[in-house]
């Protein structure tokens, strides 16, 4: 008499119901992934990996995860999926190293994130104990985060079933991949010392020892929780008969206004200024270092509240 499954082993030893679905999916999903289309043929293939199963085993056995997947391999070839089969088996190949890779970082991954996701979120994302040891998992974490997210809205009325509706929306987006936001948010958000969940800010520097200093703490405070920092008033090194002056890049343009042309493709203004030596200090993504880089256009751009906002280009290609 053939005994009917209803728990299942899983790898960390828990037991759990066994849901015969889940066999199915997996096999649709190997399909999917070599251009198959029918999902009856799945479902016909799982239901003969059960009663392979339930023919193993004995009476009280609970049959583990490994050899549910053992039978699912059998079950292709027998059958001449074997397109299928060797999708299946690469994926299973896969969730061996992330498996591995977990268990060496100690990471606790309920969601089945690609492992190049587990080596970034444990080196950045997941929250850590004074030890250094993660703390929490990687749904942990986006619950985390949407719980924080939609609890704002608390200080605007709204009433708990709402809040909640927005926490599980904010979750499901995350968790689906369809979404998610900037380092800040993922790294401070529901974490108790309250930082920051912007990553960018506009730090204005004087030329004075004073205003160097002062932008430089709080640059070093902005940065503390991962945001990031550009002055809001850059300035241009003007060199002029071997003297150098300095000017912000609104003064330089506006002594230079009659040089102005019109770009229609961008719907900016600019003056172009490749023969003149004026230089500025950026970072240069090929050296990854900061140099000076030769300025060659200077673009003006009028926001639609009338304000007007200013572009450099140099010769290396950054922009400012």
């Amino acid at each position: 008499m053939l005994m009917t499954i209803s728990k299942i082993k899983k790898r960390d030893g828990r037991i759990v119901d066994f849901e015969p679905e889940k066999i199915t999916n997996a096999i649709f999903k190997a399909a999917q992934a070599v251009g198959g289309k029918d999902r009856t043929i799945a479902e016909k293939l799982s239901k003969q990996v059960v009663e392979l199963l339930e023919k193993q085993l004995k009476p009280g056995d609970i049959p583990t995860v490994e050899q549910v997947q053992d039978l699912v391999e059998k079950v292709l070839v027998e059958n001449g999926h074997y397109k299928t089969a060797k999708a299946y088996i690469l994926y299973r190949q896969k969730r061996a190293e992330a498996r591995r890779i977990k268990a060496m970082l100690g990471v606790e991954d309920e969601l089945k994130l690609p492992t190049n996701a587990l080596l970034i979120l444990a080196a950045r994302y997941l929250r850590k104990d004074v030890n250094g040891k993660i703390i929490e998992s990687t749904g942990q974490m986006f619950r985390r985060v949407a719980k924080a997210i939609a609890e704002v809205e608390r200080m605007y009325g709204k009433d708990e079933e709402y809040i909640k509706s927005l926490e599980e929306e904010f979750y499901r987006m995350m968790t689906n991949l369809e979404f998610l936001p900037n380092s800040p948010t993922l790294m401070n958000a529901g974490v108790p010392d309250g930082l920051n969940l912007s990553a960018c800010f506009v730090i204005p520097v004087e030329d004075s020892i004073e205003s160097i200093f002062d932008a430089l703490k709080v640059m070093a405070i902005v940065q503390k929780s991962g945001g990031g920092c550009v002055d809001g008033r850059a300035k241009l090194v003007f060199e002029n008969d071997g003297e150098f002056h300095v000017l912000s890049m609104s003064r330089f343009y506006e002594k230079n206004r009659h040089k102005e042309f019109y770009d229609g493709e961008f719907n900016r203004h600019g003056i172009d200024v490749r023969d003149k030596r004026i230089f500025v200090f950026s970072f240069d993504p090929k050296t990854k270092e900061l140099a000076r880089g030769k300025v060659q256009f200077i673009w003006k751009y009028v926001l639609s509240n009338g304000e007007e906002k200013h572009e450099i280009k140099t010769n290396k290609g950054t922009k400012i």
